[in-house]
């Protein structure tokens, strides 16, 4: 496909470039960024990567989606186009991130498993619990690793996509999925042709972002909207950060800082005084069961019969459940009689969705400019999450 513009709900535009596409040169650049290359010299290959090579490019990774975050928000119009899947992203990144940031002495294996558990636990929306479940392929792969080579991390690429694929009910092609996979594909060519980690990454972001721009022609919904997949651009972002870490390019480091979405402070302001839309996409919602008192596979086949986009994964001592429901109460007390339930969200779709549109709309043409925002900083407390814990 034609590298193009590709027009957000006709409101903006994005040029879908490997390099270019990114703020590579914000405004104002932190006083510090992470940075690779010092450790790996451009001239000499990179044949294996330690536990804390593996910890910086999480956190590269990490701080990327946060400096590109919203872009992926205003690409989310599947499975519902309520603006929120680069938050969800980032929220389950940065839950992977804090549960490595402070881990000595680790082993690759250490490190990988560990990521995946902080996802398990932080994941966010149907993007969100998928990204986790590449995290956790990717960690069983790795397991008994004290080290990576190219071999073993196309390995875990192919095999954080089989398991991504196998926690959804019914794949959709055009999606993360098909991203998660075809970086998988890339890299075991990759790791047929080089053994340095340097130059497999540059062949997965290159593979990843050819990828995302063939989303539309998988999947008709991002056709008609004239843009690419949100997921598979969020999964992108993370491959480019480690990518650039490692090549030296501009990553911000926010020193363990998030960056944030302030707009629903002024939703706030304007509930109670707005036309209420139709209800048309219901609830998002999800919640862990500690110690459930029935099989993984017979929760997921009773939350897949209550709504859409069920992805329930886990073990006998803890579940992760996501599905989309007009009746929040249903899934939630399905919880409540399966184990002890904690980290309950419940999302309005309808309301985010309205707030999407609300941001994308063109301005009156008499309206006055708004002010150039200042870096967003992520509250989880304001970004519409209604978080119930014993």
């Amino acid at each position: 496909m034609d590298r193009e513009l590709i027009a957000l709900n006709g409101a903006d535009t994005l040029t879908d470039n490997l390099t270019d596409t990114l703020a590579d040169a914000p405004a104002e650049e932190p006083a510090t960024t992470l940075d690779l290359s010092e450790k790996y010299p451009q001239d000499q290959p990179v044949t294996t990567l330690d536990a804390h090579d593996l910890q910086s490019l999480f956190q590269a990774a990490y701080e990327w989606l946060a400096h590109n975050y919203e872009l992926v928000n205003r690409l989310n119009v599947f499975p519902v186009p309520d603006g929120d899947t680069g938050t969800n992203m980032l929220l389950t990144i940065k839950s992977a991130w804090a549960n490595i940031a402070n881990r000595h002495n680790a082993t690759v294996g250490d490190v990988a498993e560990a990521a995946a558990e902080g996802a398990h636990h932080g994941s966010r929306g149907n993007s969100g619990v998928i990204l986790g479940q590449i995290l956790q392929g990717f960690s069983q792969s790795l397991r008994e690793k004290a080290t990576i080579t190219t071999h073993d991390l196309a390995q875990a690429l192919r095999e954080a996509a089989e398991a991504a694929y196998s926690a959804v009910p019914a794949p959709v092609e055009g999606t993360i999925l098909t991203v998660a996979r075809e970086i998988g594909v890339a890299a075991e060519s990759a790791a047929h042709k080089t053994r340095d980690i340097r130059d497999m990454l540059a062949h997965i972001v290159a593979a990843a972002d050819e990828s995302v721009l063939r989303t539309p022609e998988l999947l008709p919904v991002l056709k008609q909207a004239g843009v690419v997949d949100s997921g598979g651009k969020g999964l992108f972002l993370v491959f480019e950060g480690m990518h650039r870490a490692m090549t030296g390019q501009y990553v911000p480091a926010r020193g363990g800082e998030s960056p944030a979405v302030d707009e629903r402070y002024e939703q706030m302001e304007r509930k109670g005084h707005r036309t209420l839309p139709a209800i048309e996409w219901g609830f998002d919602v999800q919640f862990l069961i500690e110690q459930p008192n029935k099989p993984v596979d017979t929760i997921a086949a009773d939350i897949a019969a209550m709504g859409d986009c069920p992805l329930v994964e886990g073990d006998e001592h803890l579940v992760k459940v996501h599905v989309h429901v007009f009746d929040p109460g249903l899934p939630i007390s399905y919880g409540i009689a399966t184990g002890f339930i904690t980290d309950v969200v419940v999302e309005n779709m309808d309301d985010m969705a309205m707030a999407m549109r609300q941001r994308t709309e063109p301005a009156p043409a008499d309206a006055p400019a708004a002010e150039s925002p200042g870096a967003p900083m992520l509250d989880e407390a304001i970004i519409g999450i209604v978080a119930v814990t014993p």
